[in-house]
């Protein structure tokens, strides 16, 4: 079972025997059952402490020459903790997340491309690629981001030499720590 899979089913086990104790997440959180068999919510423990996310574009995106510019991520694949909208990940649980981001493209000739994760309005970390004429090159930029929970965010920006199209993206993340 999937800890960040809340559609599936709960499951709840056998009473435990003496001496153990069994958790178990629900939907609503993470449980036990006592020894003599009556189930108990842990006390402050949500079944989302570990988000994760992956959102993807929904067409092409036309990038200027020489602008720093947030691809459009419209469509999102999972949230499990309803932290990705508008193209930016806000996690609401402190922590290390793993962030990923993927960006292909065309357009252009012997362009320098950069694939950014952008946290709090500052390049966070940088990829480099560099394509031809009439290819389709991707740039693949990720790094493990300590977030506090409240404030930080992340979007996947692109920045190209010549003018691009960008073809597929994604960025997708989940709490490690």
């Amino acid at each position: 079972m999937s800890l960040h899979d809340a559609s599936e089913e709960d499951s709840t086990p056998a009473t435990p025997s003496t001496g153990r104790q069994i958790i178990y997440p629900k939907a609503t959180g993470w449980f036990t059952k006592n020894s003599a068999g009556v189930e108990e919510q842990i006390s402050g423990a949500s079944k989302n402490t570990r988000p994760c996310f992956r959102a993807v574009n929904s067409g092409t995106q036309a990038i200027s020459a020489t602008t720093d510019t947030k691809v459009n991520l419209a469509t999102e694949t999972f949230d499990t903790n309803t932290n990705f909208a508008s193209s930016r990940f806000t996690p609401t649980i402190v922590g290390k997340y793993l962030i990923t981001g993927s960006i292909t493209f065309s357009g252009g000739s012997a362009i320098h491309t950069y694939g950014i994760l952008n946290k709090n309005g500052s390049n966070h970390r940088i990829n480099y690629a560099m394509g031809v004429t009439d290819t389709f090159i991707t740039v693949e930029v990720s790094d493990i981001v300590d977030m506090n929970g409240t404030t930080d965010y992340i979007e996947l920006h692109v920045w190209a030499a010549a003018g691009i199209t960008v073809q597929e993206a994604f960025l997708a993340g989940s709490r490690v720590d």
